[in-house]
């Protein structure tokens, strides 16, 4: 909310189906009542650099596979979307460099060839499941 200036409360404005507006302002709690809460995992969950996603197999049997998602805009299929509407040659470049640790292949579609694929990704984890024999759904 860019017109937030206050540290001690957040003022919201509501407005209700028929056209009446209220205001609610809340205060902050300090120090926040509660802290986050994040129980450990048994589980070694695949690295996801640097395209923001990965798979691997949570076990040695290979009956569980684990897509993890944690970033969906460093990826081609994003770049390759954006570029419909705007100039993305700076920051697919940019992205192209910190992963290659070299300089842009010539063009923007060079470039782009060059960037994390979720799509062949998905593609490669499939590909192992079925040579694993993994179920999507577990079988009775």
């Amino acid at each position: 909310m860019p017109e937030w200036t206050d540290e001690k409360c957040v003022r919201v404005e509501l407005e209700a189906p028929d056209g009446r507006k209220s205001e609610v302002t809340m205060a902050i709690p300090e120090p926040f009542p509660v802290p986050f809460i994040k129980p450990e995992s048994r589980l070694t969950l695949p690295w996801t650099a640097p395209g923001g996603f990965a798979y691997a197999f949570l076990e040695p049997d290979r009956k569980t596979a684990y897509l993890r998602v944690a970033d969906m805009v460093n990826n081609r299929e994003t770049f390759e979307k954006r570029s419909t509407y705007e100039d993305v040659s700076e920051d697919a470049g940019s992205l192209y460099r910190s992963i290659h640790q070299k300089g842009t292949p010539g063009p923007l579609a060079a470039a782009l060839v060059g960037l994390p694929s979720v799509t062949e990704a998905f593609r490669e984890m499939a590909i192992d499941m079925k040579r694993s024999q993994t179920y999507a759904v577990k079988q009775v």
